[in-house]
């Protein structure tokens, strides 16, 4: 068992409510059109897949960012640490390139 933070809770918040969002727009999805027309007629896949695509990247994001364990004996990452471990990796990434370059 482990306890969220409270950045860590507003973020499992979001992560919620983007969660009920797209159950809303998937059921807009089921009630209504899968192809409508375009501005010139044209038949045209409904717009609601775009946002029911955004939406996922979201929640996928935002449930990334919470860095949950995957199981119960690992610690999760805060988001801190996270943001720690890529500015490291950038900071190698420039000094490998740099030495690289001037051998």
């Amino acid at each position: 068992m482990f306890e969220l933070t409270a950045p860590e809770l507003r973020l499992l918040l979001e992560a919620c409510r983007t969660a009920d969002e797209l159950e809303i727009l998937r059921n807009a999805l089921l009630e209504g059109d899968l192809i409508t027309q375009g501005s010139t007629g044209q038949p045209v896949v409904s717009r609601v897949y775009d946002e029911i695509r955004k939406h996922r990247d979201s929640l996928a994001k935002t449930l990334h960012a919470l860095a949950l364990p995957s199981d119960e004996d690992e610690k999760p990452l805060t988001v801190a640490q996270i943001r720690s471990q890529k500015a490291n990796n950038n900071r190698w990434a420039a000094h490998r390139s740099s030495v690289a370059r001037h051998g």
